[in-house]
């Protein structure tokens, strides 16, 4: 009997500690994710808390409360937020009267929920929105709600998508969206047992699915961290083991530290802070070269070295911040460099410095390197890895390097990534016929430093539209996230800017999106 009794406190213990409320104190390592209190007897269910577990997250649930410090103590104790499905949204809160078709409302709830969005857009925390939650995120940024599908959304069934025991329907994604990435397919079944979704869509937002008669069943926020889906997954996951859904929940945004010092200069390091700081998914540091011999890369997800001239970057880091990216790659840091951030890790003698990481060298001399277009097969491995939509791509191409096999070193493991198909001469003309060693060689590369991760190339896919994904599969093969990047094609003909350190890329970066 007593045996009994200790499990049964035991089970009790384990209960109680994994759902956690949020005005305890906040552990490391593990991700918490804040699920929102339903305003109901039954607080939050417990397939939201199930599913929150599954996908490797501490489960915390914010308990209903109109102190405004109590709900921003609450927030920011999370990495990230769901709001969970439930009644229909009062319509004034998208300035419209109620339809007589309308459902039950919960007033307080919606005042709730408003207090924590507040607080959580203002901190930036992701958000998954389920089924009301979704309708709820669209209200918050501005959209409108369909308050009954059957009678007000022409084409559907008379019991609109209110499907009995959660019956199933299919629904097809956009191609390049981030529910498609996190699903691996553009047409799957959903559960369904909604009456209202979304109408005009609130600021920022995209549809990227819909049912077959045109509803939409998933919207992406392309300026804030959100999506939110009309469906149930933490369903789907803990009722029918459907993994995949596991992908939807909100994860913390991508660390970035950004070196944007001497030796990292002119237009494409702006690009770069644009796409970087622009991005829903990202959370950007800028670093210069004092920043680096600090040692202030601890805590990045990656470290992203942008073009320029390698030689001009190991001069503002000097050896100590060269030793400092080393510990750091051996520690397990991730590393994405492009044109210059290939070519300062060589382990090449040169008297100007390199970081010395990697075992390449440059070809010198004897080949024809300029400006122009590269264009570079990506090998089959790494098409899948990268998640890339094709095998060749042609992409801008700067008087990058030209790397070949180097002197080995110690705990590192390279393979190549992606080979050059044609050569550049001094004006930027492809296919050059003399002197053409630069066909065949790795313009990208992918390399093992111990724990850490570099994967580098000698051109500039951030650079092009159409090359971007190339980036986007980086970030996913070394963050183990898709990010989402800002839609920028070009520079406003009047941007005539030259960036040199740090203060100089904000600048441009400030003046740039003024003119957009």
């Amino acid at each position: 009997m007593k045996n009994l009794v200790t499990k049964m406190f035991f089970i009790v213990g384990v209960i109680f500690t994994t759902v956690l409320y949020a005005q305890e104190s906040n552990r490391g390592g593990v991700m918490r994710i804040g699920l929102v209190d339903q305003c109901s007897e039954k607080g939050v269910g417990e397939k939201y808390i199930s599913f929150a577990s599954q996908g490797g997250f501490e489960p915390v649930v914010l308990k209903y409360t109109t102190d405004k410090a109590k709900i921003t103590e609450m927030v920011s104790n999370c990495d990230s937020i769901i709001l969970c499905g439930g009644e229909d949204i009062e319509p004034a809160r998208y300035n419209e009267k109620p339809s007589p078709k309308l459902g039950k409302v919960n007033k307080l709830r919606d005042a709730w929920e408003y207090a924590v969005l507040d607080e959580a857009v203002k901190m930036r925390k992701p958000i998954l929105g389920i089924c009301r939650g979704s309708q709820m995120l669209n209200v918050y940024f501005g959209g409108t709600l369909y308050q009954d599908l059957p009678s007000e959304f022409e084409g559907c069934s008379s019991e609109g998508h209110r499907l009995e025991n959660q019956g199933e329907h299919s629904i097809v994604a956009v191609p390049g969206s981030r529910f498609a990435d996190y699903i691996g397919t553009l047409k799957t079944t959903v559960n369904s047992r909604h009456h209202q979704a979304a109408k005009k869509l609130g600021r920022g937002f995209k549809a990227t699915a819909h049912s077959s008669d045109g509803v939409i069943e998933v919207i992406e926020n392309t300026e804030y961290p959100a999506i939110g889906v009309q469906f149930h997954p933490e369903s789907l996951v803990c009722d029918k083991g459907r993994k995949e859904f596991l992908n939807l929940l909100p994860r913390p945004r991508v660390k970035t530290g950004f070196y944007c010092d001497k030796g990292s200069r002119g237009k494409n390091v702006v690009y770069w802070a644009k796409i970087l700081s622009g991005s829903p998914d990202v959370d950007v540091t800028f670093l210069d070269g004092k920043d680096v011999r600090e040692g202030k890369l601890k805590g990045l997800d990656i470290l992203v070295m942008p073009g320029g001239t390698g030689f001009g970057q190991y001069e503002s880091m000097r050896e100590e911040g060269a030793a400092k990216i080393r510990e750091y790659l051996r520690e397990g840091g991730k590393y994405f460099g492009t044109c210059a951030g290939l070519a300062v890790l060589m382990n090449e003698n040169d008297p100007r410095g390199r970081i010395k990481i990697l075992p390449v060298e440059r070809i010198r001399g004897h080949y024809m390197r300029g400006g122009g277009d590269l264009k570079v097969r990506f090998e089959e491995k790494w098409v899948k890895e990268l998640a890339l939509t094709n095998d060749v791509y042609t992409i801008q191409f700067h008087h990058g390097p030209v790397p070949v096999p180097g002197k080995s070193i110690k705990g590192v493991k390279m393979e190549s990534v992606g080979i050059s198909m044609n050569a550049i001469d001094e004006k930027g003309q492809m296919n050059a016929h003399r002197r053409d060693s630069m066909i065949g060689t790795s313009a990208f590369l992918y390399a093992t430093v111990d724990k850490g991760e570099i994967l580098a190339c000698n051109c500039h896919p951030e650079g092009r539209e159409r090359t971007r994904d190339i980036v986007s599969g980086a970030f996913l093969r070394l963050t183990g996230r898709r990010i989402q990047m800002p839609k920028f094609t070009h520079f406003p003909k009047e941007f005539k800017f030259k960036a040199v350190g740090r203060d100089s890329v904000l600048k441009g970066l400030e003046e740039l999106n003024k003119m957009q």
